[in-house]
């Protein structure tokens, strides 16, 4: 049966490729962007408006996308964006903005649509991450902390409605090229930040136009999960991820190794 997708933040990038193949491959989707009429994608396709921070644009347009088809069978959170700044020196508005986005929005988004996947006792909800949810980095913390949190909820989402014949699986990707590093908000930083905050700020002046990473790529790995029995609660995606990642997480095995007595230590005797 045709699979109905609902996306957020297609008028570019991962959004745009992935609604694109999900329509190459003969499935039905409904496209959303704060202004559809930049989402650049024809076919069997339901273009509508959605800012994720506005509850009354989620709740119209979930609302409409089940009129349409009478479904959804794939969430995809993909709406959102990200900036360069030391945890000092970002301001208190592009804090609040970042989560109000990058969390707030995949939260209110799933809230909605789960009603509909729990009746129906299917559903697929992939929620975009980034290998920033594993690892953090100097000038990248605000961000890296709304993918941490993306990680937590989804790890969580998924054995709660896991026995309900729901799947959840969380997408993390390295550095692709598209918009997304260009769109980046950066932050003036302070002289003493140039070797920590600066550091990354010049690593992504570099990746605009280079990154290594295939968005049309990505999108058909997505179809894929989506389209498997058993899909993974998390896919690292693009080898500089799976390289930064690797390391990161194998640093926090060994520490923990090495200070186990100290953590038995704090048990009642």
């Amino acid at each position: 049966m045709k699979k109905v997708w609902f996306i957020t933040g297609c008028s570019s990038g991962f959004g745009k490729e992935i609604a694109k193949y999900a329509l190459e491959k003969g499935d039905f989707v409904v496209a959303t962007a704060r202004n559809p009429d930049k989402i650049e994608v024809e076919g069997d396709i339901l273009k509508l408006k959605l800012d994720v921070t506005k509850k009354e644009d989620i709740k119209k347009a979930v609302k409409e996308a089940v009129a349409w088809k009478g479904k959804i069978d794939v969430l995809v959170n993909n709406a959102g964006f990200g900036n360069v700044g030391s945890i000092e020196e970002t301001p208190d508005d592009q804090w609040q903005k970042l989560y109000a986005v990058n969390v707030f929005g995949l939260i209110d988004m799933t809230k909605e649509v789960l009603p509909y996947m729990k009746k129906a006792k299917s559903g697929h909800i992939v929620n975009f991450s980034s290998v920033a949810g594993l690892l953090s980095m100097a000038g990248f913390g605000p961000y890296c902390s709304t993918k941490f949190a993306v990680e937590g909820i989804s790890e969580a989402l998924s054995q709660e409605v896991g026995p309900l014949g729901l799947k959840v699986t969380i997408i993390e990707p390295g550095a692709f090229r598209t918009k997304f590093v260009s769109n980046i908000v950066k932050a003036n930083f302070a002289e003493e930040y140039k070797d920590s905050v600066g550091q990354t700020a010049a690593m992504f002046s570099g990746l605009a136009d280079n990154a290594a990473g295939d968005p049309k790529k990505l999108a058909h790995v997505v179809y894929d999960v989506v389209s498997m029995e058993k899909p993974p609660i998390r896919l690292l995606l693009g080898k500089d991820a799976y390289n930064w990642a690797l390391p990161k997480l194998e640093g926090m095995v060994s520490e923990m190794k090495a200070h186990k007595e100290i953590s038995e230590s704090t048990d009642f005797d």
